[in-house]
């Protein structure tokens, strides 16, 4: 990967008078970018190649915030960073939600999962890690995750839960793991795991056996427990069963790139959010295995359906992700998605790191600086990017400090990298024309050096 030097941008100076103060008037202009010692490669605005470390760990987080309007670049964007931090070796997780990324996928041997609600991905969330003797431990993380998951299928993505409805959710998932454990050991039987369609018997026989209990009559006051069952039913033994009760866990420790793409169940209100916190949770975990490495988890619009009831969740996960030395970039097309989400306020204080593209809204621009407390300078800045067919720039704020980057692509990078819908139609029209991706990147660079495409 390299950067193409172009003098498109450099701004012509004026001759200069004796005293130079014309000239000395556009050095603000000249400022030369000092590259860090490992990151990315982009360019400064004169196409001069550095490297920018967007892992810093002298930042509060390592987490990024990526806003760009469509037609900006987004998926362009983040494609160029994909691919540089898989040649290094680092392991990467994609949540999406149409095909965004499937050619860069092909390109470099991922493992592409597309979400099919006929054939699903079987998942397991109630397998916790064990003793040496074989019972489950359920510890406050796990415990937390599985009531956030539980009240999303009780409540919904938009639903609201009281206080003291999570505190019996929480007391129900311990006792449940204690009654497991005891009968486990009992029986000396290791042939069943801990499931959601065990929780479900567990709460029935609970409701069957506790009713004249006070404790259960307690909880009863400010839980309702047939209402809860009627809304877990069709994940435990209903039409959603196979989702949530697999006996192993999907291990894909040794996949340095995942996709899931969501698409085909986005429509779906019970499924999607259901799903999007499984894959997360799965997304964490398997990048918890690589604790001495950078991890970067993506969510490009998929990050959506983590609302209103997912607040708890999505803050549980960036203190995963930061324990784990792990990084997650929420990608969206506008700030106004972000102010008008629940969890748009978690983003942005746990979002170091901000990736701004060009806007042609200037309107849109005033309102993104001051959510992000962009300063005049930084404002201008943005206001000043370009996009042209050979490059594109973007604003990278780090902390309290922000600059202007120019990132040009070979075309190569920019067969498997185009969200063009006639280019990436055309390198698929290719791989099936000559039966090899590699081939039919080679023919794309082609029609792209002869300005047939």
């Amino acid at each position: 990967m390299h950067c193409q030097r172009t003098r498109k941008f450099r701004p012509k100076l004026p001759v200069a008078d004796d005293d130079g103060d014309n000239g000395a008037a556009y050095l603000n202009f000249l400022t030369k970018y000092t590259s860090d010692v490992k990151g990315d490669l982009l360019c400064d605005r004169f196409g001069v190649p550095v490297l920018v470390n967007l892992f810093n760990t002298e930042l509060e987080n390592q987490n990024a915030l990526v806003i760009g309007p469509t037609g900006s670049g987004k998926s362009f964007t983040m494609a160029w960073f994909i691919l540089q931090r898989f040649d290094r070796g680092e392991p990467q997780i994609i949540i999406d939600v149409g095909g965004t990324y499937l050619s860069a996928s092909i390109a470099l041997g991922g493992k592409y999962f597309e979400y099919d609600p006929e054939r699903p991905l079987k998942f397991n969330p109630f397998l916790v890690e064990r003793n040496p003797d074989g019972t489950f431990v359920l510890n406050g993380d796990k415990n937390n995750f599985l009531t956030n998951l539980l009240t999303v299928i009780w409540k919904g993505q938009n639903g609201t839960v009281r206080q003291s409805e999570r505190s019996v959710l929480n007391e129900l998932l311990l006792h449940y793991y204690v009654h497991y454990n005891q009968q486990s050991l009992a029986t000396d039987s290791s042939v069943t795991v801990p499931s959601l369609a065990g929780f479900y018997e567990f709460i029935i026989e609970y409701m069957e056996s506790s009713s004249t209990d006070r404790e259960y009559q307690k909880q009863a006051g400010s839980f309702h427990f047939d209402e809860f069952l009627l809304c877990l039913k069709p994940f435990a033994i209903g039409h959603y069963k196979e989702v949530l009760n697999s006996d192993e866990y999907e291990d894909l420790a040794e996949q340095k790139l995942i996709i899931f793409d969501m698409k085909k169940i986005k429509t779906n209100p019970i499924l999607y959010p259901v799903v999007g916190m499984l894959i997360t949770e799965l997304a964490a975990d398997q990048l918890a295995r690589y604790p001495k490495i950078n991890k970067w988890i993506y969510m490009d619009e998929a990050w959506s359906m983590l609302s209103d009831t997912m607040t708890d969740f999505i803050e549980l996960m960036y203190r995963t992700i930061r324990k784990n030395n792990g990084s997650m970039t929420i990608i969206t097309q506008g700030i106004n998605e972000i102010i008008t989400s629940p969890i748009g306020k978690a983003i942005k204080v746990n979002a170091s790191t901000k990736y701004i593209l060009r806007h042609t809204d200037t309107e849109e621009i005033d309102v993104l600086s001051k959510e992000l407390a962009f300063t005049q300078h930084e404002k201008d800045k943005v206001l000043s990017l370009q996009l042209d067919k050979h490059y594109r720039e973007i604003f990278l704020k780090q902390g309290e400090y922000g600059k202007v980057f120019r990132l040009e692509a070979p075309f190569a990078v920019q067969a498997v990298s185009t969200s063009k819908p006639q280019e990436r139609e055309t390198l698929r029209q290719l791989t099936t024309e000559y039966g090899d991706i590699y081939a039919a990147i080679q023919q794309f660079v082609e029609l792209k050096k002869t300005g047939k495409l």
